[in-house]
């Protein structure tokens, strides 16, 4: 019992340094403070040392022998912490701050210098303090990813009722079978499900954040020759996998040439700059209006020169904004 007691404290404090004293006791069960004393020597002759640091309001693993030491790269270290900070900026806080949680444990286990693990730790914080700042909400529900991602693995059908933005919401919950769990969107951090759909027989996209409710169903069967990297190559977003590519090509005016240019928005993207330093850039994507609202955040300075159909929308999109610019201005 002693043994199973000390490996215990041993896994808590390794998996949840934040957890003070009481916390610790109260996840081993019907444990004194003298015996955690007791057994915080037991392990230390065993060679695993720890201690609580007021400073960082954690506990700190000082030596831990039955863990092979890895080394994590500063490099490394902040791309991790990148990552997560772009998922809090997207809206996926729940992720973010579990995310945040899992390189808590990593850099415990690491255990890279102080110095490091002090610029690593500050860029944590400020992924929690630059999300309250902007104060940016929501994002899917923690258990929903969970059961998702569970869903997908297992195969168990999921069955959820979905609520779209544009669409009156339905009470009933319809079934999908996930293939496929990605981040995607306009900022490219919204979690997404490419599940087939029995009652439609056809593959369709859900964001996860528009699921207002879901239970976990029958076992399925996964589809055969299923392929995420083929249904969305010729995405620019998420909408429109499977379909066939279509040309997109826009005009840019040369101020906003090399800001456009400095990145490669698509495999696709081909570009040719003109002498007085305007471009066309050209996509082949499988849904040509998701380059259309791109294209619009470029303040005025890019836009479309075909498909035709998209000069169309182009232009009542342009229309419609100056005569509802001009509407709200004479009221104001």
């Amino acid at each position: 019992m002693k043994a199973v007691r000390l490996l215990k404290l041993m896994q808590i404090i390794r998996s949840n340094p934040e957890l003070d004293r009481d916390a610790v006791l109260e996840r081993l069960g019907d444990t004194s403070k003298r015996q955690f004393y007791l057994d915080r020597k037991a392990l230390e002759k065993a060679g695993f040392r720890f201690k609580w640091s007021r400073k960082e309001s954690r506990f700190v693993i000082l030596d831990d022998p039955f863990v092979e030491p890895v080394e994590l790269q500063m490099s490394e270290a902040l791309a991790l912490g990148c990552a997560v900070d772009s998922l809090a900026r997207g809206g996926e806080t729940e992720l973010a701050l579990e995310a945040k949680k899992g390189l808590e444990r990593l850099l415990t286990a690491t255990r890279p210098p102080d110095s490091e693990s002090r610029v690593i730790r500050t860029l944590l914080d400020n992924i929690v303090e630059s999300k309250q700042r902007r104060n940016v909400v929501g994002g899917a529900p923690l258990d929903l990813v969970v059961a998702a991602a569970e869903a997908m693995i297992k195969q168990n059908e999921l069955r959820i009722r979905y609520v779209a933005p544009d669409k009156e919401p339905k009470q009933e919950l319809r079934p999908i079978h996930v293939h496929y769990l990605f981040m995607g969107g306009h900022t490219g951090t919204a979690i997404y499900a490419d599940a087939y759909c029995p009652d439609k027989d056809a593959f369709r996209t859900f964001r996860l954040s528009r699921v207002a409710s879901w239970e976990v169903g029958d076992p399925f069967a996964r589809r055969e020759h299923y392929s995420f990297t083929d249904r969305f190559k010729n995405c620019f977003q998420v909408h429109g996998p499977g379909r066939e590519p279509r040309e997109v090509v826009l005009y840019v005016e040369p101020k906003m040439v090399p800001y456009l240019t400095e990145k490669n928005w698509h495999p696709s993207m081909s570009t040719r700059v003109f002498p007085d330093g305007s471009a066309e850039v050209a996509f082949r994507v499988s849904e040509p209006r998701e380059v259309l609202w791109w294209s619009l955040l470029w303040e005025g300075h890019v836009y479309a020169l075909k498909p035709a159909e998209l000069v169309d929308e182009a232009n009542e999109i342009v229309t419609r904004f100056a005569a509802n610019y001009s509407k709200v201005l004479k009221t104001r």
